[in-house]
C-alpha cells in the first residue's frame, strides 16, 4: 500500500518493532494511571467508557500503526504475547510448586510445628528455582528477538 512505510533494511524494521514494543508499555502506564484517577466518578456513562477506555486505545493503537507502520504493530503484539504468556507461564509455576509443596507436606507432617517451615522453604525454593529456570530462557530468547540474532 503506498502509505505504509517502507523499510530498506532490516535495522530499520527491528528499530520499528522496538518502538512499538516501547510504546506499548508507556501507552498502557498511561493509560492504567487515567483510568485508575477516573474510577471516582459518579456517572454511570462515563463509567462505562472508563472501563472501555484501555480496549478502544489498544485496539486503536493497533488498527492505526497496522495500516501506517505494520513493523510497530509487530512490536506492540510482541510486548501483549509476552505479558499473556508471561501470566499463564507463571501460573502454571506457581501451581507447581503447589503441588511440590502438598507432596512435601505428607512427607514433613511427622516433623509437627517445624512442617509448616519446611514446606515454606520447599515451595519458595520449588517456586525461585523455577523462575529461574524460565528466565534464563525467556531472556535468551527475548534478546535473540531485541537484537535480531
Amino acid at each position: 500500500m503506498k502509505w505504509q512505510k517502507q523499510y530498506e533494511t532490516d535495522n530499520e524494521r527491528k528499530t520499528d518493532q522496538h518502538k512499538g514494543f516501547i510504546a506499548c508499555v508507556v501507552i498502557n502506564l498511561i493509560i492504567s494511571i487515567l483510568t485508575r484517577s477516573l474510577r471516582g466518578v459518579s456517572l454511570p456513562e462515563l463509567q462505562m467508557i472508563i472501563m472501555l477506555l484501555p480496549w478502544i486505545v489498544n485496539i486503536g493503537f493497533l488498527v492505526l500503526t497496522l495500516l501506517f507502520w505494520p513493523e510497530v504493530a509487530v512490536g506492540y503484539l510482541v510486548f501483549l504475547s509476552v505479558v499473556l504468556i508471561g501470566s499463564v507461564v507463571l501460573g502454571i509455576l506457581f501451581v507447581a510448586a503447589c503441588l511440590i509443596g502438598l507432596a512435601a507436606g505428607i512427607v514433613f507432617t511427622p516433623l509437627g510445628d517445624i512442617a509448616e517451615v519446611a514446606l515454606w522453604i520447599v515451595f519458595a525454593i520449588s517456586f525461585i528455582g523455577g523462575l529461574i529456570f524460565l528466565g534464563s530462557i525467556f531472556y535468551k530468547k527475548f534478546m535473540k528477538w531485541w537484537h535480531g540474532n
